[in-house]
Parts: structure tokens; sequence; C-alpha cells
């Protein structure tokens, strides 16, 4: 057993408790399970598992939730992961993390996160999630809570652990309520600091998630106006969040000048020229349609983003740009050339270019 505490806050997640117990639990000295009073099985159900199951009233404040649970830890080290979530890998990763972090103070680690989406879109991030056991380590923020080392942001380093997330797949959406719970916590938190850019930034990209775009693009907007430079981590996401908005809103020229400040800023982050491609598609302008095979080919030349720089959309460095090259080259008559794109994508195992072959194969 690694000398690692995982920390879990709950509440109704009797339908994935289990999963993500059970990924982990083997690895580790123990799982604490702070529920919230859940109205199903969930505390039965972790408690079984052998889980330590504490419950405590919720308080609208996840921070608070987070640092009750850690409050509890016994062990050394502690692992953050959500009841939505399952660990991948045989331990192995861990135990490389706790040496990387063992004896340290100041320091946290990040995980890999990749989220499994609506539309079957997978996003990948690297968020941090380990930490030695410390009085000094505290969450704050009333949702997306954030770790501090007294009051200050502790020195982050990558580690190899990797979860997966399902927490924002359709059915889990609309069964919780996601993200009106979201929106609802994150309008208490901007009551409480209105100005602050990452709130906005939080609460413009939930209601990008929720397809209120004007909303969306007015809150993302303001967040940009009261960011401070140099920029935030998270500067790199809420331009590629704006730029989406603007897409949506039709808002061409102020979308194309977006864009090319981000790529300025960020020359390569494969997902800014990928967005830039989407965009000249969505326009149906023709006089920027040629643009299309070098904004995607480009794409492919800077292939996927690199573990932990930026949050990036899985394939928009291969399979996802080689699908719309195809879909360009077979537009304009290349069949050869659309052929060798699609099936590109076949040997990337991205199945929606099957359809496409099998279109234009049985072309007489």
């Amino acid at each position: 057993m690694i000398d690692i505490s995982v920390c879990m806050i709950t509440y109704n997640e009797a339908n994935t408790i289990s999963r993500a117990i059970e990924s982990i639990s083997p690895f580790v000295k123990e799982v604490i399970v702070v529920d919230h009073y859940s109205e199903d099985d969930t505390a039965f159900i972790a408690g079984e598992l052998g889980a330590k199951v504490y419950q405590r009233r919720w308080s609208d404040h996840f921070a608070d939730a987070r640092n009750f649970s850690i409050g509890m830890a016994k062990a050394n080290s502690i692992l953050i992961m959500d009841a939505d979530e399952e660990y991948i890998g045989d331990g192995a990763s861990l135990n490389e993390a706790y040496q990387l972090m063992k004896d340290q103070t100041g320091v946290a680690l990040r995980a890999k996160v990749k989220n499994l989406a609506l539309n079957n879109q997978v996003t990948r991030s690297c968020i941090t999630r380990m930490f030695p056991k410390n009085s000094g380590y505290q969450f704050v923020g009333r949702i997306h809570e954030q770790l501090l080392f007294n009051g200050e942001e502790p020195k982050i380093f990558d580690s190899t652990i990797e979860l997966n997330h399902y927490g924002y797949t359709k059915e889990t959406i609309v069964k919780k309520g996601k993200y009106q719970r979201n929106v609802n916590l994150l309008l208490l938190s901007l009551d409480e600091k209105p100005f602050d850019p990452y709130i906005l930034f939080q609460l413009g990209r939930t209601y990008r998630l929720m397809e209120d775009y004007e909303e969306s693009r007015r809150l993302l907007e303001k967040s940009l106006q009261f960011i401070p430079y140099p920029y935030p981590s998270y500067h790199s996401t809420l331009m590629l969040d704006y730029s989406t908005t603007l897409m949506k809103s039709k808002r061409w020229n102020e979308l194309f000048g977006i864009l090319n400040t981000a790529i300025e800023n960020y020359p390569d982050y494969t997902d800014l020229y990928y967005m830039y491609g989407s965009a000249i598609i969505e326009s149906q302008n023709l006089e920027w349609f040629s643009q299309i095979p070098d904004v995607f080919s480009a794409c492919i030349q800077l292939g996927e983003v690199q573990h932990g720089k930026y949050e990036t959309v899985q394939g928009v460095g291969s399979y996802r740009s080689a699908f719309n090259l195809g879909l360009y080259h077979e537009l304009i008559g290349n069949k050869d050339e659309a052929l060798k794109y699609y099936r590109f994508c076949i040997e990337q195992n991205f199945e929606d270019a099957l359809v496409r072959i099998e279109s234009l194969t049985n072309m007489k």
C-alpha cells in the first residue's frame, strides 16, 4: 500500500462510486469519502468497499468540503478524486508520484484527466490533484476550487497519474443538473467577487456548455478585461472558449482578430488553428475557402498538444483535421486525396471516416 489518502466528496453518486473506489483502493493506504447526506446508497456502497465514510451538511461551498475531507486524511500524501472518475493504471504512477513528492512541502502534482464528454468528444487536461499532508494546504473557492499552500499557489509538477472523468456525459448532466448547479454557485461567487476574472471565465464557459452563447460571450469578454498580466494558466482556454462563442454568434471579424492574437500568444496550441479552420467552414464564405487545406495541414504538422500544456480536444492534431481535409478534397472533386485522409482517420480509429470511404468507393 502506498502512503496515500484518496479523498472524495459525494452526493448521490451510487451509480459511479464503486468504479472510482475499486479502481484506486488496491494501491493506497485509505479512501476517504465525505458524503453530504446522499439520498441514494452512496455512503453504504462506499463503506462496503472499505472506504472511511464521514457525513456532513452541504454548505454550497466545494472548498469547504474538500478541506474537511483532507482534514480526515491519515497518510502522508493526499490524492483528490471525484466519485465519477476512475484511476487508470497498476499503481506504478501513484508510487512514482509519491516518491517525487516525498519529504517536500510547497509542491503539488497534476494528474492527466481525460474527460469523456458530449458528442463522443474527448478533452484532455491536467489538474492539480496530489500534495503532501500538511495544514498549509487548503482549497479556496465556492466552486472550481483551487489549491493553495500558505495562501500562495504551490509549485506544480506533472505526474503520470491518469484519470478518466465521466461527469460530463449527457446522461449525467441531465440527471444531476450539473450546469444549473454550477451556474448557481458561480453567481454566488460573483456576488462576492464581481470583477474576479477566473469566476467570470468559469461562468462564461458554463453558459457556453449550456449553449447560451450570447451570455457566454459577454462574460468571457468581461473576464478578458480584468485578467492580469503575466497571464494565468487558464488564459489560453479562455481565448479558445471566447473564440467558440464568437463563432456561434457569427461575429467573424471579431473572431479572426481574437484568434490571430491568441495564436501570437500560443503558437503551438493546435486547438486554436483547428478553431480557425472550423470558423472558415462555419462561415460558408467562399473567399476564405481556399485557406482550409493550409489551416488543417498546419494542425497535423503541429500534432496533438503536448501533455499538460493546454486543455485540448483529442484528435485536433491528427484525425479530426485529417477528416476535414478529406471533406475538402472530396468537395473539390479530388477523390484520391480525400481517400488518403479518410484512410489515415481509420488508422487512428476514427470510424466517422468509414462512411465517407464507403460513399466514395461505391461511386460509379
